[in-house]
């Protein structure tokens, strides 16, 4: 039964004729205290009650013997609810977004819990004396920046998989750490932490490794003992040098040191052959890549954006690669699951040589708009995989566009819109595989000149059985003409 966003305020009594209904969802029902009438719902395994006005609960609802799952996230409680250690088959339970301050013993009753969500709130102390939790996997403190401390009680928790202590002010974390063996995903992100615990290199099933935000100069531990981690993320720190034993990390897939101060990428890193997304984007000192990182042969997208990596550079590393590349210096460019790479450029380093970039052999997608292009490079012999070339929204006249550029013979989808061209190009009957034309928004004002186009075009694709499409070409206020 959902009644969420109903603002009922009140459940009625006749509630509790409803004695075999096992879920109950009442989010932003406008409740300001628990609904006593649940608490008769004998069979009642799901309850929701987020997002309302509850500041306590009643010890009725030890009742609910068959609860498995309850959500009081984002009301109004101060303390862990007393009553709620009475509910001995509870194995998912939600505080997230309210006030709670402290954490006590009473948690060590829900012996079935296996996640715990309290992030969002206000704590300041976890009690010691919080016991062994057999069957906890997941818990979440994160954003309880008053917390300060590493709570102790975790380790005893040895089943948790999933730990988020996320902005929670701990300076410091012992070597209890290690305890937490089957630990698969940590994030120790947004902590002021002097340095991270050597006890750490000892989660041997770690996948997924977050330490973003910490101000970290250097990380000298050896992570490769790390042989299952997947995904590192390392945003927003002051490394100048990414950390020891990457190479050794056979299921690394995803690297984020975004937004470091990096100045320097060891060639060992092109020994990470699972390696599929690397994000470098805001590292203004990294001026070059190792020419390894061409041997990568799964990656499918790097941010290189606000660095100091050049064209001629990526050109370098990729002369001789096998790979399909796409570039691009759109803001939205992000990992897909195609057979090419995404390399996302920084738009000034690609416009300062673009000539370079097409000197790639494997060049499959080309996007540089916004970039005030006034013309296009010539680009006889090359280009001869690309399938899609974006131009838009530059400065580009007819006597911009070279006629090598009409000679691409794979050439799919052609994208001029939003540039200064008067008049059709010519040379459009040289494209074999142009089925896309994006013209919109130029200075061709001319309504024959678009109807020679159409009639052009019908010529030219006659016999095929599938036609080119041109989109709206508009003549900036002037007039709009439809394409076919």
């Amino acid at each position: 039964l959902d009644l969420s966003y109903c603002k009922i305020q009140q459940l009625p009594p006749t509630l509790s004729g409803l004695e075999h209904l096992c879920e109950l969802t009442l989010v932003d029902a406008h409740l300001s205290s628990f609904p006593l009438v649940v608490a008769y719902l004998p069979e009642l395994r799901n309850l929701d009650l987020s997002r309302n006005q509850i500041d306590s609960i009643p010890a009725v609802v030890a009742r609910l013997e068959q609860l498995v799952t309850l959500s009081l996230r984002r009301n109004k409680l101060t303390r862990f609810p007393r009553a709620l250690a009475q509910l001995g088959h509870l194995r998912y339970l939600d505080l997230s977004g309210n006030s709670i301050w402290v954490l006590d013993e009473d948690l060590s009753a829900l012996r079935r819990l296996r996640e715990l969500d309290l992030s969002r709130n206000q704590l300041q102390y976890i009690a010691p004396s919080i016991g062994y939790l057999p069957a906890m996997e997941r818990l979440d403190l994160s954003n309880n920046s008053e917390l300060r401390q590493f709570p102790f009680p975790i380790v005893r928790w040895t089943g948790l998989t999933q730990l988020n202590i996320r902005n929670c002010g701990i300076l410091e974390i012992n070597d209890n750490l290690g305890r937490l063996d089957l630990l698969r995903s940590l994030d120790l992100s947004d902590n002021p932490l002097r340095f991270l615990p050597p006890s750490l290199t000892s989660l041997h099933k770690l996948e997924e490794l977050y330490l973003n935000d910490m101000n970290l100069v250097s990380i000298d531990e050896d992570l490769s003992s790390l042989t299952e981690l997947r995904r590192l993320s390392l945003r927003h720190n002051p490394l100048e040098l990414l950390p020891t034993g990457l190479s050794q990390l056979p299921n690394l897939i995803e690297l984020d040191a975004s937004d470091c101060e990096l100045v320097n990428i060891s060639s060992a890193l092109g020994t990470c052959q699972n390696l599929r997304e690397l994000n470098l984007r805001g590292n203004e000192t990294l001026e070059q890549l190792p020419s390894s990182i061409g041997l990568l042969t799964k990656l499918r997208f790097i941010n290189l954006d606000d660095t100091g990596i050049s064209s001629r550079s990526i050109a370098y590393i990729y002369r001789n690669s096998e790979v399909f590349c796409r570039l691009t210096t759109s803001s939205t460019a992000n990992s897909d699951e195609f057979s090419y790479l995404t390399i996302k450029l920084d738009p000034e380093m690609a416009r300062q040589d673009i000539a370079s970039l097409l000197t790639i052999p494997k060049l499959y997608n080309l996007e540089l708009p916004h970039l005030h292009l006034t013309h296009f490079p010539m680009v006889r012999g090359q280009l001869l995989e690309l399938r899609e070339l974006d131009l838009s929204y530059n400065e580009l006249s007819n006597a911009g566009l070279p006629a090598t550029l009409f000679e691409l013979p794979q050439l799919y989808e052609l994208n001029l819109a939003h540039n200064l061209l008067e008049e059709v190009p010519t040379g459009l009957d040289n494209l074999p595989n142009l089925q896309v034309l994006h013209l919109q928004d130029n200075l061709i004002a001319d309504w024959e000149l678009a109807g020679t186009l159409r009639a052009r075009l019908r010529e030219y694709r006659s016999g095929r059985t599938s036609g080119i499409r041109v989109n709206r070409v508009q003549n900036r206020g002037k007039g709009r003409i439809k394409g076919d």
